[in-house]
């Protein structure tokens, strides 16, 4: 994890804030072993592993502040007065430091010894594989279904090892006009339960493609219309290191440099640089697969508890509330996943769902990193309370998340969808697509085919297109209603770099350059020529139009001038800066980063 704040300060804060607790104070067992069942194969003394990282927990009593203590350590949740949380042993010696009554926990993986199997068969789906067998299981997958089915590879762990990705689609070696699905599981390598229930997934929807059943005429239709990303292990270190590829028994939630990767993205509060230096093996190479694609919906799988999670996890005080602009979006995908589920409907949060940053703050997840940066719609969805149970209660859990899984990918077929193109040469236009009335969301269009998929509720909208170098349009009263997403396919002109004598009757006396640098936060320098005299106006607009600043209102002598834009007070986005010299005009984009 990546401190942000000066450890020193943040000790002081603590320690002035905390509550000193009296000796004494009982506290209750942990919640792990008071599990839905009891655990039968236990690990034994003598096969227990030092684990490189440690599980605890701490009573949660006015004065601790978890906007400070989420930088210091992996929080994990924050249930019945306590709070749960990991740390490496820098964390541990830090954490230690400051007037918190700890107690340090069982670690989750150390609580069953798995039955695992060494072949790339499971069919009865109650237990683990080894590393191999999964491989295995993956590259079957592939090999069995070549039609609709291909193994692909997000990068490789700290230590190696494959982090694999199935595509599921119809003409699965093309990239076509669908939106892009992704389910990944278990970056937290110690939670193993979506690990399994990817792969049974992956199974169900490739065996029941063709089949003139209605579940196989459902998935069918899912295949065929989506381009689907199956992930089931983000950190194969995490799950597989202690146990040298052969068991899952003491999985660990850390990578095997002992870091967090759902706190090593960067932050659209804590860490703004949205850069590759400096992070995970596992998060650089997520962060560029992410790049090549256009991911319009995703869902994050973890375990510890029962709830899906939605954006914001940061941006107000821990445990309240953190409302992203599609905040009512996000509640009614959510629920479409958790209202069919009888485990997150029988758990602790209301209807199985939650804004992050109100259960507890999180700096540096990938579900706010996925939205920010690149506009698609990310949950983390907890699906069990045992991070790693024994294989024995694997097929109920897939009984109980089957519907679930197949209802919240449908949800990417709603909305608005179309495919944008230059006017002149039909080309596909790498544009932005904002609606109207919903600062800082957006989706982008793919590079290659020009489709965007913008998931929105029923309702009507003005749908605001916008590229570098093309004139940004408006188009009014688009109807979505709660079924297919409709179409609206759009064309767009390029914006003319000057206008020269055969368009205006005038000599050609005014160079606008691009501004520097460009994306920019939060200034940039716009330079510019003339040739003569003239009365000059330099304005910026906003992606709608509206005049944002006047930099320049005055007439001024040839020359070359540089004028500095500052965008502190502005939210992230397309600007548009636009130079007048009597008759003449010019305009150009630029990027906003926030």
């Amino acid at each position: 994890m990546k401190n942000f704040f000066d450890n020193s300060l943040i000790m002081k804060v603590i320690l002035i804030t905390a509550i000193i607790y009296l000796p004494g104070t009982t506290i209750s067992e942990s919640k792990y072993t008071q599990s839905l069942f009891t655990p039968v194969n236990t690990l034994s003394d003598s096969n227990k592993t030092k684990f490189p990282e440690h599980y605890f927990r701490f009573p949660l009593k006015p004065g601790v502040d978890l906007n400070v203590l989420t930088h210091i350590v992996s929080l994990d949740n924050v249930e019945n007065g306590f709070v749960y949380a990991f740390a490496n042993e820098e964390q541990w010696i830090q954490i230690n430091k400051l007037r918190l009554e700890i107690e340090e926990l069982a670690h989750p993986s150390s609580l069953y010894d798995h039955e695992m199997r060494s072949t790339h068969t499971i069919m009865d789906w109650d237990s683990y594989p080894t590393y191999a067998a999964y491989r295995n299981m993956m590259w079957q997958f592939a090999s069995s279904y070549p039609d609709i089915c291909r193994l692909d590879t997000i990068g490789y762990s700290v230590q190696n090892r494959l982090i694999l990705v199935l595509k599921i689609s119809d003409n699965v070696s093309e990239n076509e006009d669908e939106p892009e699905f992704f389910y990944t599981s278990s970056m937290h390598g110690d939670e193993t339960v979506g690990y399994i229930l990817l792969l049974r997934l992956a199974d169900y929807l490739l065996s029941q493609y063709g089949q003139n059943t209605t579940e196989g005429m459902r998935a069918t239709r899912i295949i065929n219309e989506l381009e689907i990303w199956v992930n089931p292990l983000a950190n194969p270190d995490g799950t597989y290191r202690l146990g040298g590829d052969t068991t899952v028994n003491n999985a660990t939630r850390f990578n095997a440099n002992n870091k967090d990767l759902n706190r090593n993205f960067p932050d659209r509060i804590s860490d703004t640089n949205n850069v590759l230096t400096g992070r995970e093996a596992e998060t650089q190479a997520m962060m560029r697969f992410a790049s090549k694609r256009n991911i319009s919906m995703s869902a994050n799988f973890h375990g510890g508890t029962r709830v899906v999670n939605y954006p914001w996890d940061n941006g107000a005080p821990s445990g309240q509330y953190s409302a992203c602009p599609d905040d009512a979006w996000f509640i009614e995908s959510s629920l479409s996943y958790s209202l069919t589920n009888p485990d997150l409907m029988s758990g602790s949060f209301i209807n199985g769902i939650t804004n992050g940053c109100e259960w507890y703050a999180v700096f540096g997840g990938r579900q706010d990193w996925i939205y920010r940066w690149h506009g698609g719609r990310e949950t983390t969805i907890e699906l069990w309370d045992v991070k790693n149970p024994p294989g024995s209660v694997l097929p109920q859990r897939w009984t109980n998340n089957k519907e679930s899984l197949l209802a919240y990918m449908e949800q990417t077929l709603k909305g608005i969808r179309g495919i944008v193109t230059d006017a002149v040469t039909s080309q596909p236009v790498r544009a932005k697509i904002f609606i109207r009335n919903f600062s800082g969301s957006y989706v982008n269009t793919d590079s290659f085919t020009g489709d965007y998929h913008c998931l929105v509720l029923p309702g009507t909208y003005g749908v605001i297109f916008t590229a570098p170098g093309y004139v940004s349009d408006t188009v009014n009263n688009v109807t979505v209603e709660d079924s297919i997403a409709i179409r609206l396919n759009h064309v767009m002109n390029r914006i003319p770099t000057n206008i020269t004598s055969a368009e205006a009757g005038m000599p050609e006396d005014l160079r606008l350059a691009q501004n520097y640098p460009n994306p920019f936060n939060p200034t940039t320098i716009i330079s510019y020529q003339l040739s003569m005299i003239n009365y000059v106006s330099l304005n910026v607009y906003d992606a709608l139009g509206k005049e944002v600043e006047a930099l320049v209102n005055e007439k001024q002598n040839p020359g070359t001038y540089q004028i500095e834009f500052d965008g502190s007070g502005l939210p992230g986005g397309v600007y548009f800066y636009r130079l007048t010299a009597g008759e003449l005009t010019e305009t150009k984009s630029m990027m906003l980063l926030k």
